[in-house]
């Protein structure tokens, strides 16, 4: 922190050199009211939206009153790099600092300035400031209030999260979601661009702006689409694929988006090479990250997988001739399929066949599909699992019956309980791989006994090996029924 004492006074100019001259040495030096300030340090952290608070200590040389109103007080931030209207903002003409803090994220140069108005000697300190949005990384979560959308966000500052229910209104954006909620996503849609994605029921899909959560027109997703798509269109599902691609479902129809090649999502892909009708897609596939990678859809109309093949954005084609364990046209009801890390690299597949559940499991590995597991679950109850999710070090399988939570062991084929959410619903499950804690389990839970709009909560449980029982990790609270959640890294 540097210190500037500006003296601001008059000098007679004497009119003779030789009366200077005469005068040397005759000069009588008084010392003046020097001001010295503790409390405030070299550089701070701040955030956008939040009160910044400074409150220095002053110690005056001469001045033994104590009368703060014999002096003025001035703190100002300067953007160095911006436009000059918009370099120097003041903050507050009050000696200690207190102040909601108005201004875009980035790094300032900043002083303090006390004015001494008996000698008109002004005093300055400097010092750093970095201005952080509260929407920098966290959990964003989709929340149903009244069967209204909401978007909450649970935000990382200062390594610990902060909950922020109604996020959008909280920041200043100007989206305002209507009707009941959908999707919630993050992923690289461009090089240099992130994509947040929020949907509603009247609003339709739109990106909002990643750094402010503000918003535009050109941010909503049929933008980034060729086809007859209405300006309002609402996807059913987002996956984000390696190369700035992804996979967009909607009506039972897939799309893909490839930015490296400037493919927009256009016509719909689930058709097989050489058949002259689309299928009926289902919602679940099992993306390979790479940009080349084989991906996994399921035909609904025939019962079958099919796999897309890289960056065709055409159609899909069957699958690869090396079934040893089940066969790929399987005759059954897809009821849940993804991919995890799990060996490497795995999609799994629950099929049921009207009387009876079979779980599949399918290497895959770039452009490589092999078929790895094919067994039968029999589970009581299982008819009424919900909120599948894998884990991706040891590959058991979590659902909830109920309000109780299962961990299902493929080798041993045994299920095990975990938890029992007495009193309480169960609204999602996941791994989530793009998040700090991707291994751990990630319960939302709804609780009806807590007022409208905060009944909704965050659990984390670590997972153990060798179906050890899963601990409790953390928690967060204060947002709506949640129907999905995503994490906004960086």
């Amino acid at each position: 922190m540097r210190k500037v004492i500006i003296y601001i006074c008059l000098l007679a100019l004497p009119i003779l050199t030789t009366s200077c001259y005469e005068d040397l040495g005759n000069y009588q030096y008084n010392d003046i009211n020097e001001v010295s300030v503790n409390g405030i340090d070299s550089s701070y952290v701040a955030y956008q939206g939040e009160n910044f608070k400074i409150k220095p200590e002053l110690n005056f040389t001469l001045d033994q009153s104590g009368e703060l109103e014999k002096y003025e007080y001035e703190w100002v931030l300067m953007n160095t790099g911006g436009l000059d209207t918009d370099r120097e903002k003041v903050l507050s003409h009050e000696k200690d600092l207190d102040v909601e803090l108005q201004v875009a994220p980035g790094k300032y140069d900043a002083h303090y300035k006390v004015f001494d108005k008996d000698t008109g000697v002004e005093f300055y300190w400097d010092f750093k400031v970095e201005v952080k949005s509260i929407v920098y990384e966290g959990w964003i979560v989709m929340s149903d209030v009244g069967g209204e959308a909401r978007l909450d966000m649970a935000s990382l500052i200062e390594d610990e999260y902060q909950v922020f229910p109604d996020v959008l209104s909280y920041i200043g954006s100007s989206l305002q979601l209507q009707g009941a909620p959908g999707l919630v996503y993050c992923y690289y849609y461009d090089p240099t661009l992130y994509g947040i994605y929020a949907t509603s029921e009247g609003t339709g899909t739109t990106k909002i702006d990643p750094e402010t959560f503000d918003w535009s027109e050109d941010l909503r997703l049929s933008y980034e689409a060729i086809s007859n798509f209405p300006t309002n269109l609402n996807a059913d599902k987002l996956y984000a694929k390696g190369g700035y691609s992804s996979f967009m479902i909607k009506d039972n129809n897939v799309y893909y988006y490839y930015r490296t090649y400037q493919v927009k999502y256009g016509a719909p892909i689930n058709k097989v090479a050489n058949e002259p009708n689309t299928f009926t897609a289902s919602e679940f596939i099992a993306v390979e990250p790479s940009s080349s990678g084989h991906s996994i859809l399921f035909d609904e109309d025939n019962k079958r997988f099919v796999r897309h093949l890289g960056a065709n954005n055409l159609e899909v084609a069957v699958m690869p001739n090396n079934a040893k364990l089940f066969d790929y046209n399987i005759g059954m009801d897809l009821v849940y399929m993804s991919y995890s890390r799990y060996n490497n690299g795995e999609a799994l597949a629950i099929l049921n066949d009207g009387e009876t559940f079979h779980i599949a499991r399918m290497q895959q590995r770039v452009r490589n599909i092999n078929q790895v597991y094919y067994e039968e679950i029999s589970v009581p109850g299982f008819e009424q699992a919900e909120n599948f999710a894998v884990q991706p070090d040891f590959g058991y399988l979590f659902f909830n019956i109920g309000t109780k939570v299962y961990e299902y062991d493929l080798s041993t084929k045994v299920a095990h309980e975990m938890l029992d959410m007495v009193g309480r619903e169960i609204t999602h499950m996941e791994f989530n791989s793009s998040s700090p804690v991707s291994s751990q389990l990630v319960v939302a839970v709804n609780d009806p006994t807590k007022p409208e709009g905060s009944t909704g909560s965050l659990e984390f449980y670590e997972i153990p090996a060798v179906n050890g029982q899963i601990v409790f990790d953390s928690k967060l609270e204060g947002f709506g029924k949640i129907t999905g959640i995503t994490y906004r890294s960086r």
